[in-house]
């Protein structure tokens, strides 16, 4: 939280969180679509946290493409940890996402 304090001049930061896109090789089988961008390129959602020192704290790599950042978050376990208040301290996120992330 000093880190991010020292650079942001935002307290209480335990993390920074985002999503990507990254290419995968098709699945296959009946969820092949699902991870089919409307590109035609095959896709994993994933969400990662971060430290102040660029740290991965947290991966979620099992989404498909079109699944929103939002419902990744929300059946994250770092979700649950922060509802039950196992950290002290909030994750931020760009302003192009929809969802408060400090529970």
């Amino acid at each position: 939280m000093q880190k991010f304090c020292k650079v942001s001049k935002i307290p209480g930061i335990i993390g920074a969180i985002d999503s990507t896109h990254v290419p995968i090789f098709s699945p296959g089988g009946a969820t092949a679509e699902a991870f089919k961008s409307r590109k035609g390129f095959s896709f994993f959602n994933m969400q990662l946290i971060c430290d102040s020192d660029l740290n991965i704290l947290d991966c979620v790599a099992r989404w498909p493409e079109l699944a929103h950042d939002s419902t990744i978050f929300d059946y994250s376990r770092i979700r649950a940890h922060l509802q039950n208040n196992d950290f002290d301290g909030h994750l931020i996120e760009d302003k192009g996402s929809d969802r408060f992330v400090s529970l």
